[in-house]
């Protein structure tokens, strides 16, 4: 990279920039991209590429002349001349090849030269390649080379909005070439020249029909728009699926699917297995494969090519299949297959039956979140993933501690190990705590998180355990947002062992006291006055906290232990648990988070937490 000059502007200098790939590179890209060898045979390296028949090319151009001037306009109107000015351009550079083999261009100039002819080997490629399929296998293969080459000029000079695609080309040559390549690939393009600039714009219907050929392969979010342009229209017409077959098999059965989705027709085979629904394809051939699973994605499923020994494939299993991202008509295919197999006795009927609800009703897959199983247990709510990956949970670990949720309060975790699943539990504080941030941090973006985390439990909840966890779920939920936002002092009412208690709370304050924090409370319980301090510390970094139960109060310590209960309770949520032969109530930091609920309390206990924090996360 180097920087040729600076263009002055009011704000400051900007620098011209100068960039050229190492030839290296480029002759790597040649080596891995077999398929060029079928337009221009015996290449090895790049140069060998801009050897190619430019001739031809430009013949094939001229050719469709009538064809492609009406795709051509300037501003609202066609312009014949634009287009023998851009075959000029595609002249002179075809010219410019001649005088480089020839060894005629040198130093700076050559390096002008490869940059150009990158910009035009692209849409050369495509073209020769399109012109050349003659069987139905070539020329799935050519649109699926020419979908691949146009994406990545799109990753580069062009935009993906919605129901539009374009590609800006500074080289009339170059925008000529991708006309006459778009148009052989079946594509209604429309050309248009401003100035300099020249515009292959795609609209509505052309533009959907043409995302369909632009896979999503490596890091271009344009091309990851594309796909989900398509998806989106789906519902339009786009995307024919049927099931073909469904037969039995050792595991269970099998059922064969067939797609078209713009120009692609595939099929593929489920396996209904003991334990879950698998889409599986393995090839050698890795364009396949990727092929493959383009059009699943066209679908709305998430398959990815992996690759294992020389072996390519994608293995797609019953959550991602249900997910509510993927076609509806696509999904109900499959929830078909599951009933003809189930009417066989080929699979497990109360298995079968789960997979149809499943399927039919769609799941929530959240990619960057854990596919929680939430049910209610005995009457208390269970949160759980399950998880083979290590890393993956190590992931979701790293999130939850992101946002200040602290493992054995908040969350537990277990790591798999010998064969055996890990599984990640979010808590009742750890849900309550999830709640408090949305209402009440500070951080914009960790409200924005600890909302999408709580969203994403309540879809699970509904989805895994019915309305019974989903209910159960909010009225934690619930219990969080009134963290921080009601008032201790007061009169509250309380009942214990069956026996109501009056507690009229007068005075309530909380400070951090070196590394402990102190809780002084003046109330009136069941008209007797107590005033008393709780005093909380961390012992092996466990929150501990106790309060002192007195003799020399009215009714002695059995009356004032009474008291002090019906006082915890209030504050605490709970009695508290009796140490010391009753001299003494203990807590931990469950109720010091329940303590949080009280505004006079919630921004001391908060800062003391933060300040007694471990440096170590993985410790509680």
């Amino acid at each position: 990279m180097k920087i040729r000059h600076f263009a002055a502007t009011l704000r400051d200098l900007k620098p011209g920039v100068y960039m050229k790939w190492p030839r290296g590179t480029l002759n790597r890209l040649v080596e891995e991209g077999g398929w060029v060898k079928s337009v221009t045979p015996g290449v090895e390296k790049f140069d060998d590429l801009i050897r190619l028949d430019w001739n031809a090319v430009v013949e094939t151009v001229e050719k469709a002349r009538h064809e492609l001037t009406q795709h051509i306009t300037c501003g609202r109107r066609q312009c014949a001349g634009e287009f023998n000015e851009m075959l000029k351009e595609l002249k002179n550079f075809a010219a410019d090849v001649e005088r480089w083999a020839r060894g005629e261009i040198r130093g700076e100039e050559a390096d002008e030269f490869y940059r150009k002819a990158r910009k035009y080997l692209a849409p050369a490629l495509a073209l020769l390649l399109l012109q050349n399929a003659g069987t139905a296998e070539e020329r799935r293969s050519a649109l699926w080379h020419f979908g691949l080459i146009f994406a990545a000029a799109v990753a580069g000079d062009g935009t993906v909005a919605r129901r539009s695609v374009q590609l800006t080309s500074g080289e009339g040559g170059a925008a000529l070439l991708w006309l006459a390549a778009l148009k052989k690939a079946g594509f209604v393009p429309r050309l248009r020249a401003a100035g300099s600039k020249y515009y292959l714009e795609f609209t509505g219907g052309n533009a959907v029909a043409l995302a369909a050929v632009m896979p999503a392969a490596g890091l271009n979010p344009k091309a990851e728009k594309a796909v989900n342009m398509f998806r989106k229209e789906t519902e339009k017409g786009n995307v024919d699926v049927k099931l073909v077959d469904v037969q039995k098999t050792k595991e269970g059965a099998v059922a064969t699917i067939n797609v078209k989705a713009g120009p692609w027709e595939e099929e593929y085979r489920a396996y209904l297995k003991e334990r879950e629904v698998v889409l599986e394809f393995n090839s050698t051939d890795v364009d396949r494969v990727h092929q493959k699973a383009h059009v699943l994605r066209l679908l709305g499923v998430r398959a990815e090519p992996k690759k294992k020994r020389n072996v390519w494939y994608i293995s797609v299993s019953t959550n991602t299949l249900a997910d509510r991202r993927v076609l509806p008509k696509f999904r109900e295919v499959l929830a078909e297959a599951v009933e003809r197999a189930m009417r066989n006795g080929w699979v497990d009927a109360e298995k079968a039956e789960w997979w149809i609800k499943k399927l039919r009703e769609g799941v929530t897959v959240a990619e960057d979140k854990p596919m929680f199983k939430i049910q209610v247990v005995d009457n208390s709510l269970a949160i759980v993933y399950h998880a083979i990956s290590g890393e993956r949970l190590k992931q979701y670990v790293k999130q939850l501690e992101e946002l200040g949720l602290e493992k054995g309060i908040h969350f537990t975790v277990k790591q798999p190990e010998d064969g055996k699943k890990g599984h990640l539990r979010i808590t009742v504080e750890g849900v309550r705590k999830l709640e408090e941030l949305v209402r009440h941090a500070e951080d914009p973006e960790i409200r924005a998180k600890a909302e999408q985390w709580l969203n994403h439990l309540l879809e699970r909840a509904r989805e895994s355990g019915g309305e019974e966890a989903r209910k159960k779920l909010e009225e934690l939920v619930e219990e969080g947002a009134a963290r921080g936002a009601l008032t201790l002092v007061g009169v509250h009412e309380v009942e214990m062992q069956g026996r109501r208690h009056s507690v009229v709370v007068r005075e309530a304050k909380a400070w951090p006291d070196g590394d402990k924090l102190r809780i002084h409370v003046k109330a009136v319980v069941d008209g007797v006055e107590v005033e008393r301090e709780f005093v909380f510390f961390r012992n092996r970094d466990r929150v501990r906290g106790y309060v002192v139960t007195r003799t020399d109060v009215p009714g002695g310590r059995e009356a004032d232990l009474k008291r002090l209960k019906a006082t915890s309770k209030v504050i605490f949520g709970e009695v508290g648990a009796l140490r010391s032969g009753g001299k003494q109530l203990a807590y931990t930091r469950r109720h010091l988070e329940h303590a949080t609920s009280f505004e006079e309390l919630k921004p001391s206990i908060e800062r003391w937490f933060k300040s007694t924090s471990s440096p170590n996360p993985y410790i509680k």
